[in-house]
């Protein structure tokens, strides 16, 4: 897997990390739950101990994206149960396969040897945390998908004072780059859309 904190670590020194300071309590953000899927769904690998789904406060703030799209026409947050998690999971399986190819042209703007690269695709799926926050809009289920670099998510050092944890704390980075990216899923229709990407300072 090609290690991803040469290049956006490096980044997230001009970037605004406002996983704290954002208007929601910090002790909300400690509720959270682990997903538990399976650890290999046809096409990619998505390990269980990958994924967090964040409620209440923390959904709220998931939701408020910094530097990309986020989810519009939000009128309240509800938290997946874990057999809706997997059916998602399962569907996000598929989707990744069909954004790969943008995924590698995004990356390559920043490292072109990502274009042919055979590691994105273990990039993907063990370089990165998911988050995941439950919304409705226009009367309708989604769930939102954020995805961050591992080697970002697994630093504890965001905040003076405070322990971050991406499993607790809604990241929302500004700025970054395409290693920070999102989707968002239609639980009726199982489909995802929206996908979109960081800006870049």
């Amino acid at each position: 897997m090609r290690r991803l904190a040469p290049l956006f670590l490096a980044l997230l020194g001009a970037a605004c990390a406002r996983g704290v300071d954002g208007g929601a309590p910090a002790a909300a953000f400690r509720d959270s739950v682990t997903v538990e899927t399976p650890d290999t769904i046809d096409g990619f690998a998505l390990r269980p101990e990958h994924g967090a789904v964040l409620r209440d406060s923390a959904a709220w703030y998931l939701l408020r994206r910094c530097s990309r799209r986020e989810p519009q026409g939000v009128t309240a947050v509800w938290t997946p149960p874990a057999g809706e998690v997997r059916r998602m999971e399962a569907a996000l399986s598929d989707y990744m396969l069909e954004v790969e190819p943008e995924f590698r042209e995004r990356m390559a703007f920043w490292e072109p040897a990502y274009r042919a690269d055979p590691g994105v695709r273990d990039s993907l799926t063990v370089g990165f945390r998911r988050q995941y926050a439950g919304f409705v809009a226009e009367g309708r289920r989604h769930i939102y998908v954020s995805f961050l670099p591992a080697e970002v998510a697994e630093r504890t050092d965001f905040f003076p004072g405070v322990v971050w944890s991406w499993r607790t704390h809604a990241e929302d980075v500004c700025d970054g780059g395409p290693a920070f990216f999102g989707m968002e899923y239609d639980v009726e229709t199982g489909r995802f859309d929206h996908l979109d990407f960081n800006g870049a300072v």
